[in-house]
């Protein structure tokens, strides 16, 4: 409960609900306060690690409070290593009552995700970001290709997503400003252009080339002779235009060749390097220990880097 503090300090709206609450011969409550205030107080609320949907229990006026304020909605983070069952019965509440309001929808990376919260997804239809650790398989692409209003998505497509696949995503989710491609290995450097001339909207791409790689699969030579490929690609147009942050895994290259491929890139902001093979860069460095992270803030400083 809160005492009735001077007028003079307080705003407009909340001289207003102290006058009411001293004519009315009581205290100040939190239940009184205007719903500006109260839309305030919730915003600095997170959607699921503080419980947010419980609030929408104390009155009819807080219920409606949550339900109509879409603000308080806007980005979901979830993390499902902390809650289990409560976690998971939460979400979907979240999702169910609330999903219209949701704009940015992200998953902890390497978390689990359940098969009955993934399918509340496709039924967001405001959702404009979305970054869920699964696997894009034929069934989550039919769901994901609902979701036509998405501008931003990460597709992590391992050895299912083909380039055909790629190219039905695109033509589905042609709003896409933002695409990241992450461990995507039976993907070609063919198929990611045939997604660019179609996706008209697209201004920035982040590729993450044969990360987690599980090179005991047969089918990883493959993928290292695509990653070569898709990275050569990239020095040229369109594709140099667009790549804002690269990692490259186990990619065996001449450092020339990087450092060219570096230099064509006009939007690089990361660069990231790992269990890569780059010749005559001072030395052959092993594929199990050579590392690099570089994060560039302005272009001219890649010939910097070269030199």
């Amino acid at each position: 409960m809160l005492s009735t503090p001077t007028n003079s300090t307080l705003e407009p709206e909340l001289q207003d609900a102290s006058v009411q609450a001293t004519m009315a011969g009581r205290s100040l409550k939190i239940t009184d306060l205007p719903s500006e205030a109260l839309v305030a107080i919730f915003r600095n609320l997170k959607p699921v690690d503080d419980v947010l949907p419980r609030l929408a229990l104390v009155c009819r006026k807080w219920h409606d409070l949550l339900y109509y304020n879409g603000i308080l909605w806007k980005y979901i983070f979830i993390d499902p290593t902390r809650y289990k069952q409560f976690h998971f019965r939460l979400v979907v509440c979240i999702l169910r009552l609330y999903g219209h309001h949701v704009q940015k929808l992200v998953w902890r990376e390497n978390t689990t995700v359940y098969e009955s919260i993934f399918s509340c997804v496709s039924r967001l239809k405001n959702l404009k970001m979305l970054r869920v650790p699964v696997l894009w398989t034929k069934r989550v692409i039919d769901d994901m290709c609902r979701l036509t209003g998405l501008e931003k998505v990460q597709i992590n497509g391992g050895f299912s997503l083909t380039d055909n696949q790629l190219l039905e995503i695109s033509a589905c989710l042609t709003n896409l400003k933002t695409i990241t491609l992450n461990a995507c290995w039976q993907l070609t450097v063919h198929g990611i252009l045939a997604i660019v001339t179609k996706l008209k909207n697209l201004a920035n791409m982040h590729l993450k080339v044969n990360s987690n790689l599980p090179l005991t699969d047969g089918r990883s030579e493959s993928a290292i002779r695509n990653g070569l490929h898709i990275i050569k690609g990239l020095a040229f147009e369109p594709l140099c235009n667009l790549v804002s942050v690269l990692c490259i895994h186990f990619v065996s290259l001449e450092t020339e060749e990087l450092w060219d491929v570096v230099k064509s890139l006009q939007n690089l902001r990361k660069l990231s390097i790992s269990n890569c093979e780059v010749r005559q860069f001072q030395s052959t460095f092993p594929t199990s220990s050579f590392i690099i992270l570089i994060t560039i803030k302005h272009h001219e400083a890649i010939n910097q880097l070269a030199c």
